[in-house]
């Protein structure tokens, strides 16, 4: 019996594959720039030469992006898109809004209870922080920064959930979900009663990941979604009610002169 000769993979190919699967499992993001080639070269333990050849290669198959003086960042083509003039034209009426939400509310009540279930204590530890910053932003009185708190902490759930597909989902809907957030707390800072109630959802569902209660934690994500479901059903609503009524005014207008 005679066995085939081994052959050693060549140090580039090894470096791409190490790369890919940094991007892949969400290590390395879309836009995300990489150290310099010296830098990363160091990092990985490889010759200059081996990661130029790397790069090339993750250049070509329009995963990275390499510019003259600008460095190596990860190409936006990376990730999954979620900002097509479509998609943004959806979400731009009252019911693009309310179709985004239920959407989130399919998506992130498995993702909290993964993440409860999944999340090991360097997760818990940015979740931690995460969930830190959005306090510190409550305090801000900055809607832009609350929001953007806000979306960042539902995806560092997200990342804990240890879901490649579902991490992608969630950091491509970064920018719609910010948006989406913004406008969500809008509604409820309408009334103290309702940001109240949000931030006690948010404690709830931090709370029941870092406990590792998984079914709690779906439940509280559950609950987080309908409540805002409920706000922005009752804000269309009312919005409808105003426009029926200024139409009713302009018809009574002209029929009475």
């Amino acid at each position: 019996m005679t066995f085939s000769r081994l052959t050693q993979p060549k140090v580039a190919d090894v470096i791409i594959n190490h790369l890919e699967q940094m991007i892949v499992e969400g290590s390395l993001h879309p836009g995300q720039q990489l150290p310099s080639e010296r830098e990363l070269a160091n990092q990985l333990q490889v010759s200059r030469p081996s990661l130029r050849e790397a790069i090339k290669q993750l250049v070509e198959r329009g995963l990275l992006i390499s510019k003259h003086g600008g460095g190596t960042q990860v190409s936006e083509a990376a990730g999954l898109q979620f900002n097509h003039p479509l998609t943004l034209l959806l979400l731009r009426d009252a019911q693009g809004q309310e179709d985004l939400l239920e959407f989130r509310h399919t998506l992130e009540g498995n993702i909290a209870f993964l993440a409860a279930k999944r999340a090991t204590d360097l997760d818990k530890d940015m979740l931690d922080h995460a969930y830190q910053q959005l306090q510190d932003s409550h305090a801000s009185d900055e809607g832009i920064l609350e929001a953007s708190a806000d979306a960042h902490f539902h995806l560092t759930i997200a990342a804990a959930c240890h879901n490649r597909v579902l991490l992608h989902t969630m950091r491509a809907l970064f920018d719609v979900l910010a948006t989406n957030v913004h406008q969500n707390l809008v509604l409820a800072s309408a009334s103290p009663i309702s940001r109240a109630k949000v931030r006690q959802q948010h404690h709830d569902l931090y709370q029941s990941i870092i406990d590792g209660q998984a079914e709690q934690a779906r439940e509280a994500a559950h609950a987080h979604m309908n409540y805002l479901e409920g706000l922005l059903h009752e804000q269309n609503r009312h919005t409808h009610r105003r426009q029926t009524a200024a139409r009713h005014q302009s018809s009574w207008s002209e029929n009475n002169n």
